[in-house]
């Protein structure tokens, strides 16, 4: 008698190496497409810019207007492809990954007018995979200000999650900053993978600023003692990576108490004012 895909030991091995293999060729795909779409508008907004450069903003309304009817193209893009020429005239964001970002998250980019300010959210977003309402909503909360000179002062609480489901042990392979860790997951079956993990609803500096450095330094401290570490995941950002809750208590074996009783490190980060709260 033949076994049925639940008797076959194999299967869920099978299952999630086709799903891993699935997602990376989606993701690349993704990425791919805009790559390509935001080099094409940065080539329109160059040579708009190269044409209405003499033009006043009734002239140059009417040729938006009159290109939209022949080709199709809204004006309103039009004038975003000229505004993101002029924003980086020399070419596309040098920032490693930025063409990962959609081109939607760029218009919110060119709301800001000064350099620094658009280069702190692009890289924000960059490392934290966000989308277009994501970057908008830390642009409205004035996440720039509150981290000059001073990360922000009033320490807000995240919710304990309650639920023990996506729970995993995982051992620290490293600390990348102050709230990104490259861990071993245990999956079960024998099975471990290295990801990447985001904290969840915290945003701490970049690495190149003393704050950025403190933040690295806490989680090595706080995590230095624990054989592993409890990730309670949600789902996973623009770039496929983790978000998590991580938990940790060097005397505790079982996950679920981990879970239930240790350290809440998202929290702690906030309490010691080395992060600031995201939505």
């Amino acid at each position: 008698m033949k076994n049925s895909l639940a008797e076959i030991n194999d299967y869920n091995i099978l299952r999630r190496e086709l799903e891993e293999i699935l997602t990376r060729g989606t993701a690349a795909a993704a990425l791919a497409l805009s790559e390509i779409r935001l080099a094409t508008y940065w080539q329109v907004g160059k040579r708009l810019a190269r044409q209405s450069a003499a033009l006043d903003e009734g002239s140059r309304l009417r040729l938006f207007s009159k290109l939209n009817q022949d080709l199709g193209v809204s004006a309103q893009l039009l004038y975003q492809a000229l505004r993101f020429y002029r924003a980086y005239p020399r070419g596309l964001p040098q920032q490693p990954d930025a063409r990962k970002l959609s081109w939607g998250a760029h218009i919110e980019l060119l709301s800001l007018a000064e350099p620094e300010q658009r280069g702190f959210y692009l890289e924000r977003a960059i490392d934290q995979g966000m989308s277009r309402a994501r970057l908008r909503a830390a642009i409205k909360s004035d996440l720039y200000r509150q981290q000059q000179p001073e990360m922000g002062q009033v320490i807000e609480a995240l919710d304990r999650p309650r639920s023990g489901l996506h729970l995993y042990k995982a051992v620290v392979e490293r600390v990348v900053d102050g709230d990104t860790l490259l861990v071993r997951v245990d999956l079960g079956f024998d099975t471990w993978r290295v990801e990447r993990v985001r904290l969840r609803g915290i945003d701490t500096a970049p690495l190149g600023t003393r704050r950025g450095q403190r933040a690295k330094e806490f989680v090595e401290q706080k995590l230095a003692e624990t054989a592993f570490i409890v990730l309670r995941t949600y789902k996973t950002d623009l770039y496929k990576r983790y978000v998590a809750d991580v938990f940790y208590d060097a005397s505790k074996k079982r996950k679920e108490l981990v879970f239930e009783k240790g350290s809440f490190l998202n929290q702690q980060l906030l309490t010691a004012k080395l992060a600031v709260r995201m939505m």
